[in-house]
């Protein structure tokens, strides 16, 4: 609607937008537009604004943008009854359509777990740095370093070079053995035996000497030799001692070891045992030996 100098556009105008409003308002002498008290007291979604054009006050409301979303709304709702309409229509049923974005949901739900589970725990080893790059590790029958962490799994390497993807999950849900957590010395336990004719003192003696020979084994951490109980043919014992390096492996130094015990004790005079069985006869037997498999008589 163009204005008017006296006002009348805007008030056509204002007429179909808020009548309320309009039937309110009343010229001044002066030709300008004013409002009555009783508009000015009233609440601020109904409230008026005046505006000056060309000389003159025009009264705007201030609920123009209520009204216009709420059609805006109700134009939204007309466009999705309709859609409904027209799927029933061509006959898609639309209770199928519900179940199966049902079942994508629950399917995606399902399958997405993992990925998520395996993320949430990657933040959280992140988070604790209960592990980390150079860890050496033991998750189950897996031993060996890890190299480096991902957002869904882990890198262990190792000894035969072998590279495990471990999930992040399972370094959360199960036992983890981190042999270089808090610091690198690792303590290691080989277990022996010897003939009930040795000396268990001079054997303990001779046990420790010949283990810190060995280049890996930490000296100054000590060496202790306990004999643990007799047993079917030897006496046994226990020698445990320390090292630095557990990523360089850890059945080589146990080799390295029980190879310096068997020189010091073949050195010495001791005698490792081996298992042996006696068989003794209550009733005399009578052994004949047939001459005929005897290749010697053959000739």
């Amino acid at each position: 609607v163009a204005a008017q100098p006296d006002g009348s556009g805007i008030r056509k105008a204002l007429d179909v937008l808020t009548p309320r409003t309009v039937r309110d308002v009343d010229d001044n002498e002066d030709g300008k537009c004013s409002v009555p008290a009783q508009i000015r007291h009233e609440p601020p979604s109904l409230a008026i604004q005046s505006t000056r054009h060309r000389g003159n006050d025009y009264v705007l409301p201030y609920d123009l943008g209520d009204r216009f979303g709420g059609h805006l709304t109700h134009t939204h709702e007309h466009h999705h009854l309709s859609l409904a309409v027209s799927l029933a229509a061509v006959g898609v049923d639309l209770t199928a359509l519900t179940v199966l974005s049902g079942a994508i949901g629950v399917g995606l739900g399902f399958g997405l777990q993992k990925v998520v589970s395996n993320f949430i725990s990657g933040i959280i080893i992140l988070t604790d740095r209960s592990i980390k790059p150079g860890d050496t590790i033991s998750l189950g029958e897996t031993f060996g370093w890890i190299r480096e962490l991902r957002a869904r799994f882990v890198s262990v390497v190792t000894r035969d070079g072998r590279e495990y993807l471990i999930p992040n999950e399972d370094f959360i849900t199960n036992q983890v053995i981190n042999w270089s957590f808090s610091n690198d010395l690792v303590r290691i336990d080989v277990e022996f035996g010897v003939s009930y004719d040795s000396d268990p003192h001079k054997v303990m003696d001779i046990a420790k000497a010949a283990t810190v020979t060995v280049d890996r084994v930490v000296a100054h951490r000590g060496v202790v030799c306990w004999m643990t109980g007799f047993g079917a043919s030897s006496i046994d014992f226990v020698i445990r001692f320390w090292i630095r390096d557990p990523q360089a492996g850890l059945t080589n130094v146990r080799g390295q070891v029980l190879l310096a015990l068997w020189d010091a004790f073949k050195e010495a005079g001791v005698k490792i045992p081996f298992p042996h069985r006696e068989i003794i006869m209550q009733t005399p037997v009578d052994v004949r030996v047939d001459s005929s498999s005897d290749p010697s008589k053959s000739e």
